[in-house]
């Protein structure tokens, strides 16, 4: 009797326990019409069960399970279409097609759980105001904001979102857990703390917005898509590891002003930056895969002290890239097959250690910085200080980077040298090749480099600001530049050859008294370039097959081309805006365009120079009081001497014979001296004038021999005419019968 009592009681307690259910239907045949309806009908533990129809909103304040159906339509109000007051409610397989403005599901209270809701239409879909509530199998798409979540340790999980900002996560300790997410913003966490975003995939422009937050993690992702797949500005302490980052993002993880993060195992690719690091500091990137990103695969701007360590870069435009960055430890990174392995540019400061470069174009670049151009006067040599050892190598063969050392000599084998502040500090039989430069020397003085092969750099060898240093016999092959300098006084280079470059074999910038000897060009763009440099001296040179100039001297004062040959080029010797130069016993063959072009000059002596076989023998434009005497300008397919705007000019001793055209064409000119030159058998004419100039020096001095001019005396008395104009009084019966 008092068993069976007791099962009656234990049956009752747990039927009430279970509540009731109760069915919305808008035809009536439920228990209630509206949601609202069943809700105050309710106590607490019922469940609701809402047909299909259109409804109004409803607000939950009390304990119910709500379960719904497909094709359920809820007009909203600004405050939502459901919002739950009441904690521990559960609503599953709501399917809402909202209008209005406002959100589709709030949860003001905690300990909700949301399973398998569909929401369409409202922004947000789902706020979550309240802490520990949960979200599981949702569907919200269609609003401009999916989820926003402003209370403590809510869960997102398994959830599909499609919207213009899918997750807003404003609250602390959110979860949220294999999800998928679209739209132009995936996910954003603002001003809060200790989020975790697991195992899911984000396909939006921007996948991750981290701003002012701190210690979340995000691990275990998949991203794809165009502006930024991981956001961090000014937040710290954060953790992203394992995820994967793969699209035509600008940076597939971007840090702005942000410091102490760490990013671990990740994998990024076919971004334009893998890993971008911009005014941040302290953070540590570790362990990260970063391939076929086209400008770089780690990217360093205006940022110090960070730790960037046993990452693998592969196939990007640069490995590691750092920019105007300080104070950085690279350690034991690999970077492979891309432009360029690790890059330094207006970097100065920074510890590399056991980092290999293998196999690109250029494995390793130090230098100036991204605004300025390789030979720019901005470089400053504070850039070059480093601290390099040679356990760092390139293409098996160590980094030798010596700063501030005197008296040594360079161990063998080197992949790379760099001679920074260093005094009588010698390299001789290397090898230094695809690097941005195979060796560099800045503020050193007294130091050589002798016998070394340098091919398929960017620079064979760089001068900066170094004093009488030397560069003997060596050869610079496939580089951009062979042989530069900038800023450097009183340096030899010696025997020296350059082949195939794309631009200068040797150029000088901005440097002084330098002495360039026996140097040989060929098949670059320019063999040999002089630009806004002093007293300079080229030597013996032969400078053949370059696609433009042989020799090229652009306001380059008082220098001296003494004995150079100059064959095969586009022009052989090029002189523009250098005054005071001096151009004895050159010989230019067989050059396309000219022999010798003179430009913008004020004051230059040419003297016993040669040009034949050339498209003209020497145009000289835009000039006064140049000096050419006792030169040979013969049997080009154009002109001798082709002169125009150029006055005050001397011609004299020199030998025009048999070019194509005229032997001289004077072209507005005027106050010219022309006298004691040999003008034979050119074929057009010997001279044409149409300016005010002197073809004679007066009756005691004389004129010209003409080929074309039969006259008796030396000199004669009997006028040549110059075609067009002019004429000289005085011309000579024999050639040199001035002497």
């Amino acid at each position: 009797m008092k068993l069976s009592l007791f099962l009656l009681l234990a049956t009752l307690l747990l039927a009430s326990s279970e509540g009731k259910v109760l069915v919305v239907d808008p035809s009536g045949k439920g228990d209630a019409k509206t949601i609202q309806g069943a809700v105050n009908a309710a106590s607490p533990g019922d469940t609701i069960k809402v047909m299909p129809g259109e409804y109004s909103g409803a607000v939950i304040d009390r304990k119910l399970t709500v379960q719904g159906s497909d094709q359920v339509r809820i007009e909203g109000t600004d405050h939502g279409a459901i919002i739950v007051n009441a904690p521990g409610c559960t609503l599953s397989s709501i399917s809402l097609d909202v209008t209005g403005s406002g959100p589709g599901i709030v949860l003001n209270s905690s300990g909700n759980v949301l399973k398998a809701c569909t929401v369409q239409g409202a922004s947000p879909g789902i706020l979550a105001g309240g802490d520990d509530n949960r979200l599981t199998g949702c569907n919200v798409q269609g609003a401009s904001a999916g989820v926003e979540v402003t209370g403590r340790n809510n869960t997102i999980q398994d959830c599909q979102v499609a919207s213009r900002m899918g997750l807003s996560i404003k609250g602390p300790e959110a979860k949220v857990i294999r999800d998928t997410i679209s739209g132009d913003v995936g996910a954003r966490i603002d001003n809060t703390t200790e989020s975790l975003i697991t195992g899911c995939q984000i396909r939006s422009v921007t996948g991750l917005e981290v701003s002012w937050s701190h210690n979340n993690t995000i691990t275990n992702n998949i991203f794809s898509g165009q502006r930024f797949g991981v956001s961090l500005i000014k937040a710290h302490g954060n953790l992203l590891e394992k995820n994967d980052i793969a699209g035509s993002y600008t940076s597939g993880v971007d840090l702005l002003e942000s410091n102490k993060n760490i990013l671990k195992d990740n994998r990024m690719d076919g971004s334009k930056l893998g890993i971008s690091l911009r005014s941040s500091w302290e953070n540590t990137l570790k362990k990260n895969t970063c391939t076929r990103n086209e400008r770089a695969g780690i990217y360093v701007d205006s940022s110090y002290r960070n730790e960037i360590y046993f990452n693998y870069l592969q196939d990007s435009g640069n490995g590691i890239l750092l920019s105007s960055s300080s104070s950085n430890n690279l350690t034991s990174n690999l970077a492979e097959a891309g432009t360029y392995g690790i890059s330094l540019r207006g970097a100065p400061s920074n510890v590399m250690t056991n980092n290999t470069m293998r196999s690109n174009s250029y494995n390793f670049r130090v230098g100036a910085g991204e605004g300025s151009k390789a030979l720019k006067s901005g470089i400053d040599p504070i850039d070059f200080v480093q601290e390099i050892d040679q356990s760092n190598i390139v293409d098996g063969r160590p980094i030798c980077y010596l700063v501030g050392v005197s008296d040594q000599k360079v161990p063998q084998g080197c992949g790379f040298i760099a001679l920074v502040n260093c005094k009588n500090v010698s390299a001789s039989d290397q090898a230094l090749y695809n690097n941005s430069a195979g060796i560099i020397m800045v503020n050193s003085s007294q130091c050589n480099l002798d016998n070394c092969t340098l091919s398929r750099n960017e620079m064979g060898a760089f001068l900066l600001e170094a004093k009488e240093c030397s560069v003997v016999r060596c050869t610079s092959d496939r580089c951009k530049l062979g042989i530069s300098t900038l800023r450097s006084s009183d340096c030899l280079f010696q025997d020296d050859a350059a082949k195939n470059c794309h631009e200068s074999g040797f150029r000088l910038y901005e440097s002084l008294r330098m002495k360039l000897d026996d140097l040989k060009g060929e098949s670059c763009q320019e063999g040999l370039s002089l630009i806004n440099s002093r007293l300079c001296q080229a030597i013996g040179c032969t400078m053949e097959r370059n696609q433009k100039s042989g020799i090229s001297l652009t306001t380059s004062h008082m220098a001296s081309l003494t004995g150079n040959t100059l064959c095969y080029n586009d022009v052989g010797l090029s002189v523009i805006g250098s005054n005071a130069c001096i151009l004895e016993g050159n010989n230019a063959t067989s050059n396309k365009q000219s022999g010798l072009e003179l430009e913008q000059l004020s004051g230059a002596e040419m003297t016993k120079n040669k040009a034949y076989y050339n498209g003209q023998g020497l145009f000289l434009q835009s000039s006064k009081r140049v000096a050419l005497k006792g030169n040979d300008l013969s049997f080009n397919t154009h002109h001798g001497l082709r002169m125009s705007a150029s006055s005050g000019c001397n011609v004299t001793e020199n030998i025009f014979m048999g070019n194509e055209v005229s032997g001289i064409n004077m072209v507005d000119c005027q106050e010219n001296w022309i006298y004691h030159n040999i003008l034979r058998d050119n074929s057009y004419d010997n001279a044409l004038d149409n300016g005010k100039n002197h073809w004679d020096a007066g009756p005691k001095v004389g004129g010209n021999y003409w080929s074309d001019h039969d006259v008796s005396g030396n000199p004669g008395r009997d006028p040549r005419k110059i075609m067009t104009s002019g004429q000289d009084r005085y011309p000579f019966q024999d050639h040199g019968g001035w002497n």
